[in-house]
């Protein structure tokens, strides 16, 4: 109704409620013990007896809006936007790319972070999905399956993908700092050994048994991608479909 008088420049919330609320719907003892007894059929038979989880499903409140994701997403995004600066900055002081061993960096070291780039670039375009649907109200939590109030919205996707841009450009860094500094240039494993600690890191942050940095969103991402691995032999759902879309038209 707020959007009505909005839109239709009215005043004609006020009356309405105060019909509805004096009609015989919204005033009738029959109605109320009616919708007690149902509430008390779904507890009963499904939700276990459970009173909480049952009204929570019946009468879903509206997701909150965190400040601290808010605060974390410009945090991450500055951090990230520095990083850029500071990388492009040290290319063109040293002279990178004019120097001797820009072609094995560029072989072996690049493809890697590469892959980090890919990453975050699907995270950012899925983010951008999530906040369209939403701005044109389609209903993407029933269409893909989630479980009410575990999807991510547009601001917690492109917090994860601002920290693994982060964390990337971090690592190309310190990468590339010790394959051109001459004090750390012989050691050549340690420095190999930079991206293979990244990947750890983020496959132990995936396959985290802990409730910690979503775990419900991670694990339906880890089934996802079985199904589509497993797709000639196993049941997919749309969800899988998609996945395995996104991936398949952006490599």
């Amino acid at each position: 109704m707020k959007k009505y008088d909005k839109v239709s420049s009215r005043n004609a919330s006020k009356a309405y409620r105060k019909m509805v609320d004096s009609s015989y719907i919204g005033s009738s003892d029959e109605v109320s013990r009616l919708m007690d007894r149902v509430e008390h059929a779904f507890i009963k038979h499904f939700a276990n007896g459970n009173h909480r989880k049952g009204m929570s499903t019946l009468r879903p409140t509206a997701k909150k809006e965190r400040h601290r994701t808010t605060f974390l997403l410009g945090v991450f995004t500055g951090c990230a936007i520095a990083l850029i600066a500071a990388l492009i900055i040290l290319i063109h002081a040293r002279n990178i790319l004019y120097s001797e061993g820009r072609t094995r960096y560029m072989d072996n070291i690049f493809p890697l972070y590469s892959l980090f780039g890919y990453i975050v670039c699907h995270m950012i375009m899925y983010s951008v999905n999530t906040y369209l649907w939403r701005l044109f109200r389609i209903n993407y939590p029933f269409i893909f399956g989630f479980k009410e109030g575990t999807e991510l919205a547009y601001r917690e996707v492109f917090l994860l993908s601002s920290g693994l841009a982060v964390l990337s450009l971090v690592a190309v860094l310190s990468n590339l700092d010790m394959e051109m500094d001459q004090r750390t240039k012989s050691f050549s494993a340690l420095t190999e050994l930079v991206p293979l600690g990244l990947i750890i890191f983020l496959l132990a942050i995936t396959f985290c048994p802990f409730n910690i940095i979503y775990k419900s969103s991670r694990f339906f991402l880890i089934r996802c991608v079985f199904h589509t691995i497993c797709a000639p032999l196993y049941k997919v759902h749309f969800t899988d479909s998609f996945m395995a879309d996104q991936l398949t038209t952006q490599v």
